[in-house]
């Protein structure tokens, strides 16, 4: 199409040149032909009469000038020599100058200009109309009346015309010729440089991802680039056929076309998602843009249509949502499909005024199945597993793996606590069935932890942690068995008190400790920063911080315990700063009450201010259950701690919490891979898979990443195959006191003084 064009512009700049050729030279004669045309006389006579006058002033001047003399001697001897004239006369001609006494002929130098000559040749015949003749009187005071005759020849007079013809027509032609010749070279710059445009717009279109077709208001095709073709299959006989249509691409194109025609006139443009018809293939999803080109005069004059295939994004992005709400093993839903079902069964049963009860599976003498059988086999057992239990729960029921192999099961609008425990016993009792594999029969049991809502908890979270301890305690009373919270506590009501009042002593009493974790490079092998890790001595008893914390969500004491964390872990790094380096950085980790807090971000900025600390060097750390709790206020409060200028950290990933297509939309600076991938990374396929994928998405995304719990040597090697930058765990530094800290720092670099 280009080179076309182009030769088409070639030709018509031959042909307007040779045309302003043409019409130059057509111009140069017509403007000096009319400039003569009928000049011939108009100049005879005003040429005899300049002469008569030039004569009828020196008789004039004569007779004045010799009243007494002669005239005729006088006034000969004046015109020959022509010393009285103001200008010499210039023209071919006679003059005959008479009185009533006299016929006077004045001669002039040349002999055939003579008043004789002139003459003789009308006495010899010569045609009148050959000549010019003015006659003209004049009135002396003292020698009476003159008679002035003045005689021109015509051809002599024509032949200097057309000298002055062709010197006209010259001039003429040489000035249009100039004029054309610019405007000639201005137009081709100007042509030159639209077809310059219009190559690079037409290579431009022609390499677009994205297809593009220009239709007018009849849906009549315009242009269109490659790539529309390649996208919608269709020839481009059949675009340039009389009577397709675009909108025949898209399915219910009279309701689309209607719709797309009334946002256009309110909008002036429209974007929205299409399937895209490709002849008998598959239809393909696009996002489509049309835009409205307007005319001089402000009406429609086209329409400008982009299409953009979205099929390898809908193949991601289910893709990504298979992995954020599925088990890659049994295809069961995982802890963030499992956690929005709860949230929602949760709200029908409190409208509806309805008990609902979590089951809590785990599975008996399973890690002797993949030590004694390998991972291979145990995934076998998964799935089996799996599979009994779908076959025995309703459709209303939600069944869930939420880790290696542990089970959820949500059961609303059961019949009493009688039906939710008739249930968990038939759950345990397919469990127990024998399961065949390799030529021998496997068995495994169940151990079931159950929590009803509203009588247990009205939270979500706080419903899934009670039944996830009364599972704990069916395990500590013998296995294979299920245990309903409110039969018997892990702390009882009276402990409760007891280790909540001493906690919020420890508090005010800064009784509290901090232990910290080194984050190595892996690919340096030097400490890139500390994690802060809380612990608390009781009765010089060290207590789990799963329990105490706990106890301090359960107390409303969990905000007190994290601003204690927070405040002490900004005041060390402050003084690792001053006496060693400014580069060291410390993650804290804080609850998620504390995280949805309101005053966590004035408190965090006046903590940091204070210390005068780099904000860059400090990393919140929340768990990946935070996030899908509240994800729009989860994602305000996220960048409202990037503006205060820390970094944020999803510790726990790949638990399956939140959804994996929300981590692009959120600044979030590093993932942490929960340790349960970790620890059997090497023999565990699957964990290495999500391991993989967590890092390769991150890696995607800009976001670092950091595998918790590295304490063999072998897991390092994997780890770092797969790309990951940090590691943290035993086989690198256990968490250590800050003094203990301290002494390595202090091996290492120069103290501050």
């Amino acid at each position: 199409m280009t080179n076309s064009l182009s030769a088409i512009t070639t030709k018509c700049l031959l042909f307007s040149h040779s045309v302003a050729w043409a019409l130059a030279l057509l111009a140069g004669f017509c403007v000096a032909y009319f400039n003569t045309l009928g000049k011939i006389d108009t100049h005879l006579r005003n040429s005899a009469t300049h002469q008569a006058g030039q004569v009828a002033q020196y008789i004039s001047f004569i007779s004045a000038a010799n009243p007494e003399k002669a005239l005729v001697k006088e006034l000969t001897h004046t015109l020959h020599s022509n010393r009285l004239s103001p200008s010499p006369l210039t023209e071919p001609s006679s003059i005959r100058v008479y009185n009533s006494v006299a016929d006077l002929f004045i001669k002039k130098p040349k002999s055939t200009d003579s008043p004789e000559y002139y003459r003789q040749k009308l006495e010899a015949g010569s045609s009148p109309n050959g000549f010019y003749r003015h006659n003209q009187s004049i009135a002396t005071d003292h020698h009476g009346v003159w008679n002035i005759e003045v005689i021109l020849d015509k051809a002599q007079m024509e032949k200097k015309l057309n000298q002055e013809l062709v010197k006209q027509f010259i001039t003429v032609l040489i000035c249009c010729t100039l004029i054309f010749s610019l405007i000639f070279l201005l137009m081709k710059r100007s042509l030159v440089k639209a077809i310059v445009e219009t190559e690079i717009a037409k290579h431009t279109l022609d390499n677009m991802e994205e297809g593009v077709v220009v239709i007018d208001n009849n849906d009549k095709i315009l242009n269109y680039n490659q790539m529309f073709i390649k996208l919608t299959g269709i020839s481009e006989e059949l675009l340039t056929k009389e009577g397709f249509k675009v909108h025949q691409l898209v399915d219910d194109s009279s309701k689309m076309r209607s719709l797309v025609r009334e946002q256009l006139r309110i909008n002036q443009r429209w974007c929205g998602e299409l399937q895209i018809k490709r002849g008998s293939d598959e239809p393909i999803p696009a996002k489509v843009s049309i835009s409205i080109v307007r005319n001089n005069v402000n009406r429609v004059a086209a329409f400008v249509i982009v299409i953009n295939n979205l099929t390898k994004q809908k193949t991601r992005e289910k893709q990504l949502e298979q992995l954020a709400y599925f088990d890659p093993l049994t295809t069961l839903a995982n802890r963030a499909s499992f956690d929005l079902r709860l949230k929602h069964e949760v709200d029908v049963c409190r409208r509806l005024d309805r008990k609902l009860c979590i089951l809590f599976i785990d599975l008996d003498k399973f890690k002797t199945v993949n030590d004694t059988l390998g991972h291979e086999c145990g995934d076998q057992v998964l799935k089996i597993i799996a599979k009994r239990f779908r076959t025995r729960l309703r459709n209303t029921d939600t069944l869930a793996r939420i880790g290696g192999d542990e089970f959820t099961v949500i059961l609303p609008d059961l019949d009493g606590n009688g039906g939710f425990e008739k249930l968990g016993r038939e759950l345990i009792t397919l469990a127990g069935s024998a399961i065949r594999l390799d030529q021998r029969d496997v068995f495994l049991g169940a151990s079931i932890g159950a929590a009803i809502f509203p009588d247990d908890a009205t939270h979500v979270i706080n419903l899934l942690k009670l039944a996830d301890a009364a599972m704990y305690r069916a395990k500590s009373q013998g296995r294979n068995q299920i245990v309903f919270h409110h039969s018997e506590h892990c702390i009882d009501c009276s402990e409760q008190k007891s280790v909540a009042h001493e906690l919020q002593q420890a508090i005010y009493k800064n009784e509290l400790q901090l232990v910290y974790q080194a984050k190595i490079n892996m690919r340096t092998g030097n400490i890139e920063g500390y994690e802060a890790l809380l612990r608390w001595k009781r009765d010089n008893n060290l207590v789990a911080p799963a329990k105490f914390l706990r106890i301090a969500e359960e107390r409303g004491l969990i905000n007190q315990v994290d601003r204690w964390v927070i405040r002490a872990g900004i005041q060390q790094l402050k003084s690792w700063h001053t006496r060693f380096r400014d580069d060291i950085s410390l993650a804290i980790n804080i609850s998620s009450i504390q995280f949805y807090d309101a005053e966590l971000i004035p408190f965090l900025g006046s903590e940091v201010h204070r210390a005068k600390l780099d904000p860059a060097k400090i990393e919140i750390e929340i768990k990946e259950s935070t996030l899908c709790q509240d994800e729009q206020r989860a994602a305000k409060t996220i960048r409202s701690l990037k503006r205060l200028g820390v970094k944020v950290v999803i510790d726990d990933f790949g638990t399956g919490y939140s959804s994996i297509g929300c981590l692009g939309k959120l600044p979030i600076d590093c993932l942490k891979i929960d340790q349960s991938f970790v620890s059997n990374i090497k023999e565990e396929q699957n964990d290495q898979t999500v391991a993989k994928t967590v890092i390769s998405l991150a890696k995607s995304l800009g976001i670092d990443v950091v595998a918790e719990g590295v304490e063999r040597k072998l897991q390092e090697t994997v780890i770092k195959d797969l790309g990951c930058q940090l590691a943290q765990g035993y086989l690198f530094s256990r968490p250590l006191p800050a003094k203990q800290i301290e002494r390595e720092l202090e091996s290492v670099y120069e103290v501050h003084a």
